[in-house]
């Protein structure tokens, strides 16, 4: 009996999957430049190692100088972890969807084009290396680390779900969006004492659809001993804020809907009038 211990320990031991994570090169010689063909993947750079697997949630995915251009080629391509080790790779988004459970990190000098979306499913740190990226989604509550100031072209998306960006940096986007579609509020969390710029246009519903008219949706800073801003330069009739939770609001234009302030700052664009008196910072709301 003692022996046969051992040998079901051994071999448990030896045939047990490893534990390690599985680490997948794109090639530039693979069958074409599309992220979800399993020929342009394997194991070791340049095409070495086994090949033929693309990345799935619990594989991470590395461009390097042997990869080229890769073109996000779907909606259902999806990794681990993203990361960039050359300036002569082009990730080409077009209009696909990248999904993370991980960390997604750039490269100085490389490209990025197109309008595809990288989205967050899980918790990670966001280093886009100064280069731009077209749009960014959050669709489960995750706190995203940023080392630097990021730019995001497109949207910003915080959908059923609640996004913490975490570190002393700025955010910069196009278009805002925090939203839930679902009996579940949408929160952003937004970095301590730094500021979120929004150029074009801002949603942020509570009121998605009748059957939750009632859910909130929230921007608000980390803690309430910070102040965090809110900065938004687009047109009144692209501010459309409903049942979303701020704080300490400075009233130097408008918005739609009700907007309720507790400990931070949203800035709106000059020569935009608000039509009803505010209420003072602290607490409570108004409406338009």
């Amino acid at each position: 009996m003692k022996y046969i211990k051992y040998f079901i320990f051994f071999l448990i031991l030896f045939f047990a999957p490893p534990c390690f994570a599985v680490t997948y090169y794109f090639k530039t010689a693979g069958v074409n430049t599309n992220w979800t063909t399993a020929g342009n993947w394997c194991t070791e750079t340049n095409g070495g190692g086994t090949c033929g697997t693309a990345p799935t949630a619990s594989i991470d995915a590395v461009l390097d100088q042997y990869s080229g251009t890769v073109i996000l080629d779907a909606a259902t391509c999806v990794a681990k972890t993203l990361t960039v080790t050359s300036n002569a790779v082009t990730l080409a988004t077009g209009t696909g969807k990248l999904t993370l459970s991980g960390s997604y990190t750039q490269y100085p000098g490389m490209t990025v084009s197109g309008t595809g979306i990288l989205v967050f499913s899980a918790a990670g740190t966001l280093t886009t290396a100064g280069i731009a990226i077209p749009n960014l989604s959050v669709n489960s509550t995750s706190t995203i680390t940023i080392p630097e100031n990021i730019t995001i072209t497109g949207t910003l998306a915080v959908l059923s779900s609640t996004c913490t960006f975490s570190g002393a940096f700025n955010i910069n986007c196009a278009n805002l969006i925090v939203t839930s579609s679902t009996s579940s509020a949408a929160t952003l969390i937004l970095p301590i004492n730094q500021t979120l710029t929004v150029s074009t246009s801002i949603f942020s519903n509570g009121a998605y659809s009748s059957a939750y008219a009632k859910i909130n949706s929230l921007i608000r800073s980390g803690t309430a001993s910070t102040t965090t801003n809110l900065v938004y330069n687009g047109s009144y009739a692209n501010c459309l804020i409903a049942d979303t939770y701020f704080t300490d609001v400075v009233y130097s234009g408008s918005t739609v809907g009700n907007l309720d302030d507790w400990y931070g700052t949203l800035t709106r664009s000059t020569g935009i009038t608000v039509r009803n008196s505010p209420i003072s910072a602290g607490g409570g709301a108004w409406g338009f």
